[in-house]
């Protein structure tokens, strides 16, 4: 066949899809699996013919031949994909497919369906995908479509040939060098796109070291927002009405999905749903009720801590063991636990209105006193942080501190106090599975000033890992835990990043 006659033929099945006369043949009439459904291929459906497929005129080989449906054709994906250097993943607990192309073109398809999504866009087809014997296929013209291939029909053949013009440039190799850890266990490849960008702006950096940055969001920014409030402040001589803070951008967030989890991960990126409420709570303040204070004074406005159940004896240890070290009846005292969104939020105000009457602070301090103290991480049920604002001026005092401020002997002695505590607990707490939520030196990956008073529980092995890694919960998250569900195969990377 000439060349124009070809050229011709590939434009009108890119633009209609590849359609070929049906081949009946009455033997044809086996069982297949189509998502989550069995299909019959029958003499209606199908053709028995053998359809030979070439790319850039070299035959390819598959452990499931093309077949035929309904007069589309259609091709094993992976070993299409791959054959013109696509990487492929597969998430089970969707049948979802993702692919990224040489070219750094991200590509996700759903089993069974005719959509694909290529770098955001999404494209629709006439024909869906099958799964037949463990392997699926898709119409030819997702090929043309999603890879921007020529494709022709060379029907006296039985024959599909594609063409694809393979180039390699300074992208190229930038892409190689990401995707060429892409069998870590921390690549995911949905944040591809994120990898290539920062790695942009990051030319000296490791790339293990930019797959961890954009894991935990680093390649994402807060942004100075306002929270109405019914409190009115002065700053600066000027009334208002609004604080000011710090938050994600509303396309940057993200709802928690696994609420069961430990290490479930919740900061300005990753937020709760509004109406999240942990189950099985159970109280631990009530072993302190009746004790006495380190501070010299009776601890008698007790609110309950409430905590899982699940952390409780972990919990109770470590009570005891504090308990032993200070050689007093009493335990870790005055902890907060469980509170509501509701809560959070007006424990922000009240801790605004004591921030601005008691101790005067300038606007870009309140900006980032209040962003430190609206932690929904309470709602986890996991965490616990100790009450001290209304007792003792520690938090502010810590904060004043930590900014360079010279304290005075009294506040210094009661950050002195309170610190006997927390660094116990910082110290001791992995022991029973309780790190330091904002430790020091993390606060540029936290994005919260350190908090020597608010502790999180993880379980002992996780705890155990993040000590001695020195790791704070994001860095764990982005190292340890893999959340986009998708899998590839070492082959399969190992032979694209020789070949390309």
């Amino acid at each position: 066949m000439n060349t124009k006659l070809k050229r011709f033929l590939s434009t009108v099945l890119v633009s209609t899809s590849i359609v070929v006369p049906n081949v009946v043949n009455a033997e044809v009439n086996q069982k297949y699996t189509t998502g989550s459904a069995n299909y019959s291929l029958d003499k209606t459906d199908a053709s028995s013919k053998e359809i030979k497929v070439y790319l850039n005129g070299e035959q390819l080989e598959f452990d499931v031949p093309p077949v035929e449906i309904n007069g589309r054709t259609k091709v094993p994906f992976r070993k299409i994909f791959e054959s013109m250097g696509t990487v492929v993943w597969f998430n089970e607990s969707d049948n979802s497919i993702l692919g990224i192309t040489r070219n750094g073109d991200v590509i996700t398809h759903k089993v069974g369906t005719n959509t694909a999504i290529i770098n955001g866009e999404q494209k629709t087809f006439d024909s869906i995908s099958e799964v037949i014997n463990d392997r699926t296929l898709i119409p030819v013209r997702m090929v043309a479509d999603l890879l921007g291939a020529d494709v022709s029909w060379i029907e006296e053949n039985n024959e599909v040939q594609i063409n694809k013009e393979i180039k390699t440039n300074e992208y190229h190799a930038a892409i190689k060098k990401v995707l060429e850890h892409s069998l870590d266990q921390n690549f995911n490849p949905e944040n591809f796109k994120r990898y290539m960008k920062y790695q942009a702006t990051h030319g000296n950096m490791d790339i293990t070291q930019v797959i961890l940055d954009v894991n935990m969001d680093l390649d994402k920014e807060l942004v100075k927002s306002n929270m109405k409030t019914d409190i009115t402040a002065i700053i600066n001589g000027e009334e208002i009405t609004d604080i000011p803070f710090l938050q994600a951008k509303e396309e940057d967030v993200k709802i928690v999905k696994d609420l069961n989890s430990n290490t479930m991960l919740v900061n300005d990126f990753n937020k709760l749903p509004e109406d999240y409420k942990p189950d099985n709570m159970i109280s631990v303040s009530e072993i302190n009720k009746n004790n006495i204070d380190y501070y010299g004074a009776i601890t008698g406005a007790f609110k309950d801590c409430y905590l899982k159940d699940t952390l409780y004896n972990d919990y109770m240890e470590m009570n005891q063991a504090f308990q032993e070290y200070t050689g007093k009846s009493y335990g870790i005292v005055d902890p907060e636990g469980y509170k509501t969104s509701k809560d959070i939020k007006d424990k922000i105000r009240l801790d605004y209105w004591q921030i601005k009457d008691m101790w005067p602070l300038t606007e870009d301090e309140i900006l980032y006193y209040v962003a430190a103290t609206s932690i929904d991480e309470l709602q986890t049920g996991l965490a616990f942080r100790f009450n001290t604002l209304g007792v003792f001026p520690y938090d502010i005092n810590e904060y004043r501190r930590n900014l360079g401020y010279q304290l005075t002997e009294s506040e210094e002695y009661f950050v002195n106090l309170a610190d006997t505590r927390y660094d116990w607990i910082i110290e001791n707490g992995y022991k029973y599975g309780f790190i330091q939520r904002y430790p020091e030196g993390k606060e540029n990956i936290t994005r919260r000033i350190k908090r020597k008073d608010h502790f999180r529980y993880v379980g002992k092995e996780v705890a155990k890992i993040m000590h001695d890694e020195n790791l704070c919960l994001e860095e764990y998250v982005a190292k340890y835990e893999n959340q986009s569900g998708y899998a590839t195969t070492e082959d399969s990377v190992k032979k694209l990043l020789l070949k390309y």
